[in-house]
């Protein structure tokens, strides 16, 4: 029995406002993308990297991107940064105990992972109100319908900028992204009825 993670839509929505008064992301007035993940290859951050700087060459330079999070590939991250010169512009912010301003604060949220099971932080993102990228990843369509509640991107560093361009270019598609999934309910309170059923 697979029992996925308990999400509470009213909880998440509470701690929106808690806290995280020194997030940049507020006083930033480029176009902002979050990720919230490990620092590790499974989550494709430097992928991200990359992305971003085929986006500066091709003239976006007015998109920053941040990333909540840290795991052990962050010293390697942070010289491909560097090797492609995007300090001020990608920005590892470490550690959170609240990630949920920094989502709140973004323009869209973007999951660049090579694997997932299932990302929690993105169906965290949706209750948030935030358009979603994800990259195709094996259970990608289980979590976003595409061109309806988000979009996938094909599954490489030349996907991932293209859809990020995508979403930068066209403020309608976000709008009615944002406005798909504001009807949609995705708490999973059910998952406990499983878990009573293996207790009991």
């Amino acid at each position: 029995m697979v029992l996925e993670n308990i999400t509470s839509p009213e909880w998440i929505r509470s701690m929106v406002n808690e806290g995280e008064e020194d997030n940049p992301m507020l006083t930033d007035r480029r176009f902002k993308l979050v990720t919230v993940a490990r620092l590790s290859h499974a989550k494709g951050i430097d992928q991200a990297i990359r992305a971003l700087c085929l986006l500066k060459d091709r003239g976006y330079g007015h998109i920053a991107w941040y990333v909540v999070g840290y795991g052990g590939d962050e010293a390697m991250l942070r010289s491909l940064i560097a090797k492609h010169d995007l300090q001020e512009s990608f920005i590892l912010l470490g550690k959170k105990t609240n990630p949920y301003p920094y989502i709140q604060a973004c323009d869209v949220y973007v999951q660049p992972s090579r694997y997932e099971g299932k990302a929690v932080t993105v169906t965290e993102a949706q209750i948030i109100g935030k358009p979603i990228l994800i990259t195709n990843y094996s259970t990608a369509s289980s979590q976003v319908i595409d061109g309806l509640d988000g979009i996938i991107c094909d599954l490489s560093i030349a996907g991932i900028a293209s859809g990020i361009e995508r979403l930068y270019r066209d403020n309608k598609l976000r709008n009615t992204l944002m406005s798909n999934i504001k009807g949609k309910d995705y708490s999973n309170g059910y998952e406990l009825d499983k878990l009573y059923q293996i207790i009991v």
